[in-house]
Protein backbone atom coordinates (compact mmCIF):
# COMPACT_ATOMS: atom_id res chain seq x y z
CA UNK A 1 0.00 0.00 0.00
CA UNK A 2 1.47 3.20 -0.99
CA UNK A 3 0.78 6.50 0.78
CA UNK A 4 1.34 9.70 -1.05
CA UNK A 5 3.38 11.81 1.28
CA UNK A 6 6.66 14.33 -0.27
CA UNK A 7 9.40 13.42 1.51
CA UNK A 8 10.86 16.16 1.61
CA UNK A 9 8.40 18.09 2.98
CA UNK A 10 7.47 17.56 6.89
CA UNK A 11 3.74 18.75 6.54
CA UNK A 12 1.04 17.34 3.96
CA UNK A 13 -1.59 19.98 3.08
CA UNK A 14 -0.58 22.10 6.49
CA UNK A 15 -0.51 19.12 9.10
CA UNK A 16 2.58 17.32 10.36
CA UNK A 17 3.29 13.66 8.03
CA UNK A 18 3.36 12.61 11.49
CA UNK A 19 -0.16 13.27 12.49
CA UNK A 20 -1.74 13.26 8.70
CA UNK A 21 -4.55 10.76 8.97
CA UNK A 22 -5.31 8.83 5.64
CA UNK A 23 -8.12 6.53 5.28
CA UNK A 24 -6.42 2.89 3.56
CA UNK A 25 -8.19 -0.11 1.88
CA UNK A 26 -6.51 -3.28 2.20
CA UNK A 27 -8.97 -5.78 -0.63
CA UNK A 28 -9.14 -9.32 -0.12
CA UNK A 29 -6.39 -9.88 -2.82
CA UNK A 30 -3.46 -7.10 -1.04
CA UNK A 31 -0.22 -9.11 -0.08
CA UNK A 32 -1.07 -8.36 3.54
CA UNK A 33 -3.54 -11.19 3.40
CA UNK A 34 -1.58 -13.52 1.82
CA UNK A 35 -1.48 -16.45 4.80
CA UNK A 36 -5.04 -15.56 5.77
CA UNK A 37 -6.91 -15.46 2.26
CA UNK A 38 -6.58 -18.80 0.58
CA UNK A 39 -8.39 -21.13 -1.76
CA UNK A 40 -9.70 -23.19 1.69
CA UNK A 41 -10.93 -20.18 3.67
CA UNK A 42 -14.71 -20.09 4.65
CA UNK A 43 -13.71 -16.05 4.28
CA UNK A 44 -11.90 -13.44 2.12
CA UNK A 45 -10.68 -10.72 4.64
CA UNK A 46 -10.48 -7.09 3.87
CA UNK A 47 -9.69 -4.15 6.10
CA UNK A 48 -10.40 -0.37 6.30
CA UNK A 49 -8.29 1.62 7.87
CA UNK A 50 -7.94 4.91 9.37
CA UNK A 51 -4.76 6.62 10.96
CA UNK A 52 -1.92 8.34 10.42
CA UNK A 53 -0.43 7.33 7.44
CA UNK A 54 2.81 5.34 9.06
CA UNK A 55 0.38 3.29 11.21
CA UNK A 56 -2.14 2.47 8.08
CA UNK A 57 1.17 1.58 5.73
CA UNK A 58 3.16 -0.29 8.67
CA UNK A 59 -0.35 -3.06 8.94
CA UNK A 60 0.33 -6.90 9.17
CA UNK A 61 -2.23 -9.86 9.20
CA UNK A 62 -0.95 -12.82 10.46
CA UNK A 63 -2.93 -15.86 12.01
CA UNK A 64 -3.19 -14.74 16.05
CA UNK A 65 -1.02 -16.14 18.26
CA UNK A 66 -4.17 -16.77 20.64
CA UNK A 67 -5.34 -19.36 17.94
CA UNK A 68 -4.52 -22.34 19.57
CA UNK A 69 -6.51 -21.20 22.65
CA UNK A 70 -9.35 -19.83 21.48
CA UNK A 71 -10.09 -22.23 17.93
CA UNK A 72 -13.07 -24.46 18.82
CA UNK A 73 -16.29 -25.59 16.08
CA UNK A 74 -17.76 -22.40 16.66
CA UNK A 75 -15.51 -20.31 15.04
CA UNK A 76 -15.00 -19.85 10.94
CA UNK A 77 -11.90 -20.38 9.67
CA UNK A 78 -8.41 -18.67 10.58
CA UNK A 79 -8.48 -16.50 13.37
CA UNK A 80 -6.27 -13.28 12.50
CA UNK A 81 -4.47 -10.76 14.17
CA UNK A 82 -3.97 -6.96 12.42
CA UNK A 83 -0.62 -5.64 14.65
CA UNK A 84 1.09 -2.35 13.12
CA UNK A 85 4.42 -0.70 14.26
CA UNK A 86 2.39 2.38 15.56
CA UNK A 87 -0.68 1.14 16.46
CA UNK A 88 -1.22 3.81 18.87
CA UNK A 89 -2.27 5.85 15.61
CA UNK A 90 -4.94 4.15 14.07
CA UNK A 91 -7.99 5.03 15.30
CA UNK A 92 -10.89 3.45 13.34
CA UNK A 93 -10.51 -0.22 11.76
CA UNK A 94 -13.32 -1.54 9.74
CA UNK A 95 -12.90 -5.53 9.29
CA UNK A 96 -14.87 -7.05 6.44
CA UNK A 97 -14.89 -10.77 5.69
CA UNK A 98 -16.83 -12.02 2.58
CA UNK A 99 -18.35 -14.93 3.35
CA UNK A 100 -17.89 -17.82 1.24
CA UNK A 101 -20.97 -19.96 -0.31
CA UNK A 102 -20.66 -23.15 1.51
CA UNK A 103 -21.03 -20.74 4.78
CA UNK A 104 -23.97 -19.13 4.35
CA UNK A 105 -26.58 -21.30 5.28
CA UNK A 106 -27.00 -22.73 9.09
CA UNK A 107 -25.94 -25.95 9.94
CA UNK A 108 -27.89 -26.88 12.92
CA UNK A 109 -31.11 -24.90 12.55
CA UNK A 110 -31.92 -25.03 15.99
CA UNK A 111 -33.29 -21.96 16.50
CA UNK A 112 -35.83 -21.65 12.91
CA UNK A 113 -37.94 -18.94 14.85
CA UNK A 114 -35.23 -16.35 15.32
CA UNK A 115 -34.78 -13.98 12.58
CA UNK A 116 -31.56 -12.97 13.71
CA UNK A 117 -30.17 -16.66 13.76
CA UNK A 118 -30.54 -17.30 9.77
CA UNK A 119 -28.06 -17.41 7.52
CA UNK A 120 -25.41 -15.00 7.25
CA UNK A 121 -27.47 -12.92 10.58
CA UNK A 122 -25.85 -15.87 12.69
CA UNK A 123 -22.46 -14.72 12.40
CA UNK A 124 -20.74 -12.60 14.68
CA UNK A 125 -17.34 -10.64 15.23
CA UNK A 126 -15.63 -11.31 17.79
CA UNK A 127 -12.78 -9.39 19.46
CA UNK A 128 -10.15 -10.73 21.62
CA UNK A 129 -9.47 -7.86 25.24
CA UNK A 130 -6.18 -9.00 26.31
CA UNK A 131 -6.64 -6.86 29.21
CA UNK A 132 -9.60 -9.46 30.09
CA UNK A 133 -8.10 -12.29 28.91
CA UNK A 134 -11.35 -13.64 26.92
CA UNK A 135 -13.01 -13.22 23.56
CA UNK A 136 -16.16 -11.62 23.27
CA UNK A 137 -18.77 -10.31 20.88
CA UNK A 138 -18.70 -6.95 19.01
CA UNK A 139 -21.10 -5.31 16.73
CA UNK A 140 -21.50 -6.86 13.59
CA UNK A 141 -23.24 -5.39 10.61
CA UNK A 142 -24.13 -7.99 7.50
CA UNK A 143 -24.39 -6.42 3.84
CA UNK A 144 -26.64 -9.38 3.09
CA UNK A 145 -26.51 -9.08 -0.95
CA UNK A 146 -22.70 -8.72 -0.65
CA UNK A 147 -22.20 -11.98 1.94
CA UNK A 148 -20.15 -9.93 4.03
CA UNK A 149 -20.31 -9.79 7.62
CA UNK A 150 -18.45 -6.61 9.20
CA UNK A 151 -17.44 -5.05 12.05
CA UNK A 152 -15.39 -2.11 14.07
CA UNK A 153 -12.60 -1.64 16.38
CA UNK A 154 -10.45 1.27 17.64
CA UNK A 155 -7.33 -0.25 17.58
CA UNK A 156 -5.38 -3.49 15.54
CA UNK A 157 -5.74 -6.96 17.59
CA UNK A 158 -7.37 -10.49 17.57
CA UNK A 159 -10.39 -10.71 15.52
CA UNK A 160 -12.66 -13.63 14.30
CA UNK A 161 -16.14 -15.00 12.77
CA UNK A 162 -18.46 -16.99 15.36
CA UNK A 163 -21.24 -19.31 14.21
CA UNK A 164 -23.93 -17.96 17.18
CA UNK A 165 -26.25 -20.68 16.62
CA UNK A 166 -23.85 -23.05 17.03
CA UNK A 167 -22.50 -21.03 20.24
CA UNK A 168 -25.04 -20.80 21.86
CA UNK A 169 -26.32 -24.74 21.19
CA UNK A 170 -22.89 -25.11 22.99
CA UNK A 171 -23.68 -23.45 25.77
CA UNK A 172 -27.25 -24.47 26.04
CA UNK A 173 -26.19 -28.40 25.90
CA UNK A 174 -23.11 -28.02 28.67
CA UNK A 175 -25.99 -26.06 30.95
CA UNK A 176 -28.33 -28.93 30.55
CA UNK A 177 -25.68 -31.79 30.48
CA UNK A 178 -26.82 -34.03 33.59
CA UNK A 179 -23.33 -34.51 35.07
CA UNK A 180 -22.82 -30.98 35.49
CA UNK A 181 -26.46 -30.34 37.45
CA UNK A 182 -26.17 -30.54 41.27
Amino acid sequence: MRVELDPLNPATHGTPDAEYTVTMTYTADDDIFNSINNTESPYQMSIEVEGTAMAAATLYVSESGYSNVMQNETILGMIPEITSNDEGSITRIKIMFEIAEEYWDNTLNRYPDEPEMQGLKRLNVFHFFEDGNMSLPIETEHDLEKHIVYAQVDEPGTCCIVDMEMWLAQIEDIANDPRLQN
